[in-house]
């Protein structure tokens, strides 16, 4: 009775098992990627219904207009709410994306409120689907969220609660990228596009 394999049986067995794990490791990698995409989405539900507890706490005047009318917390209620929930809350489980953070020690998540001047114009002509906080970190593309012709994927939760999660080319950083167009009624001042 002979002990032990022979040459051929471990060659057998190792290549056997490298198939397996070549089959696998992408399978596990794109589970993990959903996973992180889930929670990530998670996370920006619940910025978002924070959020509209805090506007439901504020004396807002019910129009579109500046974060004052529209009962929007400014960046200081945003950075008390981080400590409150912890750093970590506020990092994407998507991971760093080094071609917008030039360190993994920043925050992931972007409050759009806060990020320029003409944001009342924005609330007025996209209302409810104007967009509270995105997340660029779980953009696979590795090319710069402004670059218009890279096709981009990133997540993203509106006024109006609906999660973003959108695979498409243009500039992130834009309005448009996000926001549904409005349609053309009365109410809207720019007349819809």
């Amino acid at each position: 009775m002979k002990k032990g394999f022979t040459l051929l049986e471990v060659m057998i067995c190792t290549s056997i098992i490298a198939i397996v794990a070549a089959i696998s490791t992408p399978v596990l990698l794109t589970a993990k990627y959903k996973a992180n995409v889930s929670s990530s989405t998670s996370r920006l539900r619940q910025l978002q219904i924070s959020v509209k507890l805090y506007q439901s706490e504020m004396d807002g005047d019910g129009n579109y207009g500046s974060l004052y009318e529209m009962g929007l917390p400014d960046m200081v209620h945003i950075y008390s709410t981080r400590s409150e929930l912890g750093n970590a809350f506020w990092h994407s489980p998507c991971g760093w994306n080094s071609q917008v953070y030039s360190s993994p020690n920043e925050l992931s998540y972007v409050y759009r409120p806060d990020e320029s001047d003409d944001f009342a114009n924005y609330a007025t002509r996209y209302q409810e689907n104007i967009w509270l906080f995105a997340d660029y970190a779980c953009d696979d593309t590795g090319s710069p969220p402004s670059s218009k012709y890279m096709p981009h994927h990133a997540l993203g939760v509106l006024l109006s609660g609906q999660l973003v999660n959108k695979r498409a080319a243009g500039d992130m950083f834009a309005d448009s990228w996000w926001s549904k167009p409005v349609l053309a009624n009365s109410n809207d001042p720019f007349g819809g596009n």
